[in-house]
């Protein structure tokens, strides 16, 4: 008798997908990764996820997602594929493409700046006679080889010499003397002098002239205290005008013993720090901000410098150091004998730093030598410290000298003059 049967047959022909997040980058302090893996795409579902990190064996996960653990001080790799529950007649599952991760685990690192300065020892520079001996040469005489023996000469050199510093002490001590047939302590109060051993003073400030270059120190190591050497560590600047606008001016690499020292090159008053971008075993870190401080340099010339009361004076000059910002009162004038008086906020300063300032006297009698100095004010926008030009004096009282170029044109329309009179006087 005929039978049948029927049954319902599921085909799956999709290929399933995978995608893996997590961190790229962790100090080793944060303890255990985790990469996550999600997987999709199949209408018969996912039946597991295998992981590899490292290129280890696989791990398997169940499911349509999976939380693959990473840990260790280094760079790591995590590759993850997805099988869905479709099945081939041989038995084989549907298989995703491998997906990657990537992920860093650094040891934390620490960064330090300061302008380093090492005190207690006084330094000067001398003059010293060397005596250099007479020692073998080669040299060619008449075609020959020959060896001769120079003579021994003095030659002077320049030098710097150091020695501790020595600072004076003052001590109460206790002493047996004899009065009256009797031993009886006194005080006695004596002094000495002490070695002040020479030791290192970090500062997080400095003063440096304008035009000149300075040197910055620091030191790279973990947070455990070792040191790094080796490492490169980028010195980044911006100008203290806060626009935060860093620029790297220094690129240098560690010492056995962790310490670097930069060269900062001459510019603008700037704030400095120092950035470590890390290894394949270590973090990056950045360390704490240092100033450096530079005053603005300002040149002035005046003209005339001897005048009668009543008269004007024309101070020019320029502010030296680059940009200055437009509509600034940045500019002081100082006028005094001994100290008499300033005239602040003069606002009469072109972008490139040259200005022209007008005084004048009123009425008065007798000679007075008052004098004039140009200065800067502290300006936020303006990356220069405030400085001020060298004092220049004025003879007040005094008719203005004729130049001698106008003596020599007066003499000489005072002889064509009398030409022409001689010439008149020669016609009939």
């Amino acid at each position: 008798m005929p039978a049948s049967l029927t049954k319902t047959v599921y085909i799956d022909n999709s290929t399933p997908t995978i995608s893996l997040s997590g961190p790229v980058d962790a100090p080793s302090t944060a303890g255990t990764q985790y990469v996550t893996a999600t997987a999709g795409g199949s209408p018969s579902g996912i039946a597991q996820i295998v992981c590899s990190v490292d290129g280890g064996p696989g791990q398997t996960f169940a499911g349509a997602s999976a939380q693959v653990p990473v840990s260790g001080i280094g760079e790591h790799s995590v590759a993850c594929f997805a099988e869905d529950n479709a099945v081939d007649p041989s038995g084989a599952h549907g298989t995703s493409t491998t997906a990657s991760w990537s992920l860093k685990i650094g040891q934390p690192t620490e960064l330090g700046i300061a302008f380093d300065k090492l005190v207690g020892l006084r330094c000067h520079r001398a003059r010293v006679r060397v005596t250099i001996r007479g020692h073998w040469i080669t040299v060619r005489r008449h075609g020959k080889r020959v060896k001769v023996k120079t003579g021994t000469r003095t030659k002077v050199e320049r030098v710097e010499r150091c020695h501790p510093r020595t600072v004076r002490r003052r001590t109460v001590v206790i002493v047996r003397v004899r009065r009256h047939g009797h031993l009886v302590k006194v005080k006695r109060v004596k002094h000495f002098r002490v070695v002040v051993p020479p030791h290192v003073v970090g500062k997080t400030a400095r003063r440096v002239r304008f035009g000149r270059s300075t040197t910055v120190n620091g030191w790279l190591g973990t947070s455990t205290g070792t040191a790094l050497g080796g490492q490169v560590v980028d010195v980044i600047a911006a100008p203290a005008n806060g626009s935060n606008a860093f620029v790297q001016v220094a690129a240098v690499t560690t010492d056995a013993n962790g310490t670097w020292t930069a060269t900062l090159p001459a510019g603008p008053s700037r704030v400095v720090e120092a950035v470590y971008n890390g290894a394949s075993t270590t973090e990056s870190s950045s360390s704490g901000q240092v100033r450096e401080v530079v005053p603005a340099v300002v040149r002035i010339a005046i003209h005339p410098r001897i005048v009668p009361w009543g008269s004007e004076i024309r101070v020019t000059g320029q502010v030296l150091g680059g940009y200055v910002p437009t509509n600034s009162s940045l500019l002081r004038l100082n006028v005094g004998i001994g100290r008499i008086g300033q005239i602040e906020g003069l606002p009469d300063i072109r972008p490139d730093g040259r200005f022209l300032i007008v005084w004048k006297f009123v009425a008065g009698h007798g000679v007075i030598h008052p004098w004039f100095s140009v200065g800067t004010l502290k300006e936020a926008a303006f990356p220069y410290a405030p400085g001020t030009s060298k004092h220049m004096v004025v003879t007040l009282g005094k008719p203005t000298p004729v130049p001698a170029h106008h003596h020599k044109a007066k003499r000489h329309r005072g002889k064509r003059h009398k030409a022409k009179d001689k010439n008149r006087a020669r016609k009939p």
